[in-house]
């Protein structure tokens, strides 16, 4: 959705049009679509909705083509066809883009046909890598070109041919390889590379977390989205942007890679989501929801949920204690939320809310072991709700705003609080009524809060002050109060002139990826939650946020002048010493986490051996959201094979210590003091070949 003018516009469906371009004012009576771009019952292909100006730019797939519209059917119109258009970006009344496939250029469109033109040819001879990464700062366009010559290096344009130029040569044909989408699937870290020298191509590597165990384990992959993983699999889409997706899957194994077994007439899969055991996706065209597992007999349709007119259009899917909480938003109706278990028989509604036509109240979030998201129930607006996956347990906290709608831009959680955006005011939850409530109204051209990250010292934040999303140049942190929500340093105050590239956390700190503006070099940056620890702890480096607790540390993306973006790992040593807990609270014997029990956030299944759990314990046996560690007995028994047992707290990578060794078949029990991450979780890892164990934890006191 995408706001021009006092209109906000966005695709949505009728089965007589299909899915077009809507428009509203906020009104019933002004809410209608713009134009049927596809004449009859099919849909268009509208993506990137980019406001410049008082114009809404769009692509049309279907044409590739750049549209343009400016509220009416007659007003809306294609500028040109045929080009493919990408990263659609506003600076100031006209558009910037990138078009032109082996010969792509920056384009630039004031919003009529003569006004859409190439800016400036950048690679003669062609077929160089694409401009990207278009970014609006100080009044210019700054973005990534390669002219054939020097290799991808900083460009910047002020839309005309004569002031596009190289702003500085970093290190001639410097390749990246760009690692993304970390995840670790029974003992092993995978992620995604594509070299800056073959964008086209993406590869799949494995790793053990140290260099010469990290290798390429699948190569000229066409991947189009993220990686998704279960326990035991990894979960992914292959297929070009214009032809249908495949659904794949690995299990680490060149024999268990490939397409995941399902329907012929199962087509057009969306970005499928995990739980421990199961992979759930969407399937566009049927509106259908499917659950997956790798194995043919896995592949199960769950149902379509049809709605007052017709079928509706799945939301937030979100896993919760194995099972999966999403919203389904039927044709003509309001807002409903399901579960399901991954079977049909289990897939069930929870609470319907307001009937009114499409409510806007978007967003949803895990917070500890409830799901919360924002609805209407038709009397008193977008309110925050917290569902246990139960009708009973599905409930009211706090009125967001009295209007029909509101958005939960998720911020970032810490210390048991949620924090998140509604436009320009700033709310935390803690999934209870009076823990729910407004933290900071911004001013109306400093909106961007996210994304942000939590540690234990907060809730950290990116702030803009010049209405630019793309220069965010304040961190701020919150604790969770109103007088704790501080701005922390502003990176243009003074002779500064940085911007805050991306927030990241490794082994339990705040990394802050800070980009000068006038030397162009990057730094890293950490806080303790104070202006005056909030410091560089590394210069000519950067960070991408994304990255994997793992084997004692934390595997990022990482950028230094030397080698680009490639592979980093951190233990936390560049840091200055984190505070340690200091108080212990002492307590009679209390069982916070046994796998005999039922299936469940603190109970069963057992755990698997290289297949790590994350158990939230914060609010269990009176152990709070602030609590750091904690005081227990962990017992190991029922184990069919000998190992280790080693508990840790679920933001850094496992420790060299152990807790229990184990053997099969005898119950063994140790004390321990266990860490615990910025949301009160802790991870459990059974290192050992093969088998399964009980574990049980029996807490004695906590640390803050």
């Amino acid at each position: 959705m995408t706001s021009s003018g006092s209109r906000l516009y966005f695709t949505a469906f009728e089965p007589s049009k299909g899915r077009e371009l809507w428009a509203t004012d906020g009104t019933a009576a002004g809410t209608a679509p713009v134009a049927d771009l596809t004449a009859g019952p099919a849909s268009s292909w509208i993506g990137e909705l980019v406001a410049a100006g008082s114009r809404l730019f769009f692509k049309n797939a279907d044409y590739d083509g750049l549209w343009t519209s400016d509220g009416t059917e007659a007003g809306t119109v294609v500028l040109r066809s045929g080009f493919d258009p990408a990263e659609l970006t506003p600076l100031g009344t006209r558009l910037f883009f990138v078009a032109g496939g082996f010969y792509a250029d920056l384009w630039t469109s004031d919003g009529t046909v003569a006004g859409t033109s190439r800016v400036r040819v950048i690679c003669p001879k062609g077929f160089c890598s694409e401009p990207r990464s278009l970014t609006q700062f100080d009044g210019l366009l700054y973005f990534l070109a390669d002219d054939g010559v020097y290799g991808p290096q900083l460009w910047r344009s002020d839309g005309t041919a004569a002031g596009t130029l190289r702003v500085a040569v970093v290190r001639p044909g410097e390749a990246s390889s760009s690692p993304r989408d970390f995840q670790e699937v029974d003992g092993t870290a995978y992620f995604l590379t594509s070299a800056s020298s073959a964008p086209g191509e993406t590869s799949l590597w494995a790793s053990d977390g140290s260099g010469a165990g990290t290798v390429p384990f699948e190569t000229g992959l066409d991947i189009s989205t993220r990686l998704s993983a279960t326990r035991k699999r990894l979960f992914w889409l292959g297929g070009s942007q214009n032809a249908p997706s495949v659904l794949m899957t690995s299990d680490g194994t060149a024999a268990g890679t490939g397409p995941v077994p399902v329907p012929p007439e199962v087509t057009h899969v969306e970005q499928p989501v995990c739980t421990d055991e199961k992979a759930f996706f969407f399937e566009r065209t049927g509106n259908g929801l499917w659950v997956a597992d790798g194995t043919p007999a896995g592949t199960q349709w769950l149902g379509e949920f049809p709605g007052a007119s017709g079928t509706g259009y799945l939301r937030e899917l979100v896993p919760l204690a194995g099972n999966l909480v999403f919203g389904v938003q039927p044709v003509g109706g309001g807002a409903e939320i399901w579960r399901t278990d991954g079977t049909a028989a289990g897939t069930t509604r929870v609470k319907a809310f307001s009937t009114r036509p499409y409510p806007e109240c978007l967003g949803a979030r895990r917070l500890g072991r409830s799901v919360l998201f924002l609805a209407d129930d038709g009397s008193t607006g977008c309110n925050v709700w917290r569902s246990d996956g139960t009708p009973d347990g599905t409930v009211p906290l706090g009125v967001v705003g009295a209007g029909s709608s509101a958005l939960m831009g998720v911020v970032g959680s810490a210390r048991g609080f949620l924090v998140f955006k509604n436009q320009t005011d700033l709310w935390r939850t803690d999934g209870t009524p009076e823990g729910t409530f407004l933290l900071r109204s911004f001013p109306a051209q400093a909106p961007a809060m996210v994304p942000g990250v939590g540690t234990h010292e907060g809730v950290y934040f990116a702030v803009q002050t010049n209405g630019q999303p793309a220069t965010t140049q304040q961190l701020w942190i919150t604790d969770g109060t109103v007088a704790g929500t501080i701005l922390l340093h502003d990176f243009k105050a003074g002779s500064e002139n940085s911007r805050i590239d991306s927030l990241t956390t490794a082994n339990g700190r705040l990394l802050a990826s800070i980009a000068d503006a006038t030397v162009y070099r990057p730094s890293l940056w950490t806080s303790d939650g104070t202006p005056a620890g909030t410091v560089m702890v590394q210069d000519q480096a950067g960070a991408s946020p994304g990255g994997l607790p793992f084997r004692g540390v934390t595997l990022f993306a990482g950028t230094d002048k030397w080698a680009g973006k490639e592979l980093w790992a951190i233990d936390g040593s560049a840091f200055t010493a984190p505070v340690r807990p200091t108080s212990l609270w002492v307590f009679t014997p209390c069982r916070v986490l046994d796998t005999r029990l039922a299936p469940g956030f603190l109970g069963g299944p057992a755990l698997e051996a290289g297949a790590p759990r994350l158990f939230p314990v914060g609010g269990a046996c009176g152990i709070p959201a602030t609590a750091r560690s904690i005081a227990a007995n962990v017992t190991v028994t029922g184990a069919t094979s000998d190992g280790l047992l080693k508990i840790h707290a679920s933001d850094i990578g496992a420790p060299d210590a152990t807790v229990v060794h184990f053997q099969a078949g005898r119950t063994r029990a140790n004390n321990a003091t266990i860490g615990l991450g910025p949301d009160a979780e802790f991870t459990v890892r059974l290192e050992a070949p093969s088998g399964e164990a009980h574990v049980i934890v029996d807490v004695v006191g906590w640390y803050e």
